[in-house]
Order: C-alpha cells, then structure tokens, then sequence
C-alpha cells in the first residue's frame, strides 16, 4: 500500500515553514569585476538558497539589474573597487529578506598612503631596478646625461641615479613618497627635482627633447587600457632626446596566448595589467621609438640584484602569479623588461 503523504514531501513541505521562521543577516564583498557578473550571480543565487531564502527568477531577474550596472561603474571608477550585497530579516508580519547593493572604490594613491603609514620600509626592495642600473652605466658622461624617473616611488632607483652623477628628475602621483624623495635628495645634496604628479596628464611641465634615459619601473601594472600606454609612450617620446633610451616593465602576454577580457579586468585588480605585443607595437607607432630589448624581468633581477628577492611580494608578481594561481607552471602573462631607443634625425 502507497504511503498517503510521500516521506519527502513532507519534509519539504515541513521544512519550508523552519525556513520562513529564520532570521538571517549578513554581508558579502567581491571585486567589482564586470566580467564576473554571471559568475556572481550564481554566488549570491547559490547563497541565498542555503539560507532558505531562494531567488524566483524574477527576483533575479531584479537582482541582474541591479548588480550589472554597480559592477561596471565600481570597476570604470577604480579596479580596486569593491560591490557590497548586504542583506537583513524583512519586518514581522514578513519572513523574507530585505537586501541592498552599494560600491565604495580605492585608488592606488590610497593604497600606497596605506602602505606608508602601516608598512615597514623599504616598501619597494632597498636596491635599484638592475636592469636600470645597468642602461645608466652604459652612458659615458653621467652628468651630460639627464635622466627622468616616471612613477619614482620612494625614489628607489632616482636616488641611485643621482649618486651615480645624473642629473635626475623624479615623478610620483603619491605625495609622501615625493616628500620622501625630497628629503633624501636634500640630506646627500643629490640634484633630484622631485615632482607631484600623473605621468599620464598632458600637462606635467618636463623640457622637452631632454633626456638621454626615461624610466618607467612598476608603473603600467596600474594602468586601464592600452591607450594609457600609448599616452605614455607619447610623452616619454617628447621627453627623450634623439638617440636616448626608454626602458619600461610591463606586463606582457606570451606569444600565441589571447588575452581573455575576464583577464585583462583581473589583471587590473592584481595591479598586473596586461598588454600583448602587438598592443605595445602599436603605442609605439609613429614615435620614432624601436625596441631593442625584451627581457624577462625576474630572471634578469634574479641574476643581477645583490640580495634577493627585493620584497616578499616580488618574485610570485613578477611571474604573473597575482593573476594567474597555476605554480609552478609559466604564467601566460609575465613582466618584461622592454628597451626602446629614439631614433635620431
């Protein structure tokens, strides 16, 4: 004889009533990652549905529409904003859930005045980029060679170039670390001018047609798009004399892999943004600027750093494992050492 009321259906049917009588609030943050938003969908969904509060489809369908939009202006605002879904217990008579969606963003500058004010330097490793060293060594005259240090930081390679008799001058959108190089330039007499600004502004007063190397070490892993780099590009471009050298890491795609959109917004939040090649041919384009060098930027640290690493955090950024959790396989994205030279007239 068949059971008149189904064991299973009953526990459904009793459970349903357990779960209209809890209360839940709670709050989640992810990334603001618009390439994430079905992938965040289901998350919330899949969340939602343990505690017993399930999403209808129409719900989510609401839910979509207010998710997508937040998503996209967090991450156009910041790649290091974050979307919050915060949810609490609808008022008795009511057993459902009330839930609301927010961003807040964080810029670089932010998080490096956090650095500053809860970290232990040197923040950035206490030797200069080798490979930097290494070009400014290869000028016969130091001191007829003025060189330009773009997103100098704590003055970690403008400080050694000065030392070594270069005319230097020094850019950081963060202002304790211009004050900071200032100071230090000022206590050895080193001829730094240290300037507050955005590499990327078309109005940051540099001389034109002036200096024989342009520096730009860790400085494109912040940047948005490709035509951040063109700009870049650009202005280094004004700034070198003919014959002088530019040299720039950046994050660059191994040859035959095709960047994902999912990675190139990932990459941004792992300040580790990527570029293929053939995007960074084209910033150079029309700029009279060759490459002449393309070398892997750990490997050639590794070999020539007088301690190493320089930081904790160095060595598995430098590989692309910020971006890429795959040790210890070859990230399809590593930072690269790219040495460009003006052409002459």
């Amino acid at each position: 004889m068949t059971a008149p009321f189904p064991p299973d259906a009953v526990r459904a049917a009793v459970m349903a009533r357990v779960d209209r009588k809890c209360r839940t609030t709670g709050s989640l943050m992810v990334p603001a990652i618009p390439a994430l938003l079905d992938v965040y969908l289901a998350r919330f969904a899949a969340l939602f549905e343990a505690l017993g509060k399930g999403f209808t489809d129409e719900e989510l369908t609401v839910l979509r529409a207010l998710v997508a939009p937040r998503l996209a202006d967090g991450f156009r605002v910041s790649p290091h904003a974050h979307f919050h879904l915060s949810w609490e217990p609808q008022g008795a008579p009511d057993h459902g859930v009330n839930y609301k969606v927010w961003f807040d963003t964080v810029t670089v500058q932010d998080q490096y005045e956090h650095w500053v004010a809860t970290k232990t330097p040197p923040l950035f490793g206490a030797h200069p980029d080798a490979k930097v060293m290494d070009l400014a060594a290869r000028i016969a005259d130091a001191k007829a060679a003025p060189v330009l240090d773009l997103g100098a930081g704590t003055g970690r390679n403008a400080l050694p170039l000065a030392r070594a008799g270069h005319p230097t001058h020094a850019v950081e959108l963060t202002a304790s670390f211009v004050t900071g190089i200032r100071e230090a330039a000022t206590a050895e007499s080193l001829a730094v001018t240290a300037l507050e600004g955005d590499v990327l502004r078309a109005d940051l007063d540099l001389p034109q047609a002036h200096f024989a190397l342009v520096v730009c070490a860790e400085v494109t892993s912040h940047f948005r798009d490709v035509g951040d780099l063109r700009a870049l590009f650009e202005r280094a471009a004004g700034w070198l004399r003919p014959g002088g050298t530019f040299v720039v890491s950046s994050f660059v795609a191994a040859e035959g892999h095709e960047l994902t959109e999912l990675e190139r917004q990932v990459s941004q939040v792992t300040w580790s943004t990527v570029f293929d090649r053939a995007e960074i041919l084209a910033a150079t384009e029309g700029l009279g600027l060759a490459v002449i060098g393309d070398d892997d930027a750990h490997a050639f640290e590794e070999a020539n750093q007088p301690s190493w690493p320089p930081t904790g955090w160095y060595s598995d950024w430098a590989r692309g494992y910020d971006l890429y959790r795959q040790k210890p396989a070859p990230a399809p994205a590593t930072l690269r050492w790219l040495t460009l030279r003006k052409s002459e007239p």
